[in-house]
């Protein structure tokens, strides 16, 4: 993202009272450790490498909505 990263919307998310509860899954292509503690500490429902499989994405989608209902 040009501006703001990923974390940091999800930081601000987070951080807004109207918007803190809207589930996140999170898709990126950074994999390093640090990037990874960070976005884990700001809880989103999921956390998915650019490079993870469709089925993958699919089935984290899927667990997400199986939770919800």
């Amino acid at each position: 993202m040009p501006v703001i990263d990923g974390p940091k919307i999800l930081e601000m998310l987070r951080m807004n009272p109207d918007t803190s509860s809207i589930p996140v899954v999170f898709l990126t292509g950074n994999g390093k450790k640090e990037s990874i503690e960070r976005v884990l500490s700001l809880k989103p429902k999921g956390y998915l490498l650019k490079t993870s499989t469709r089925q993958s994405l699919l089935d984290t989608i899927g667990e997400f909505f199986q939770k919800e209902h």
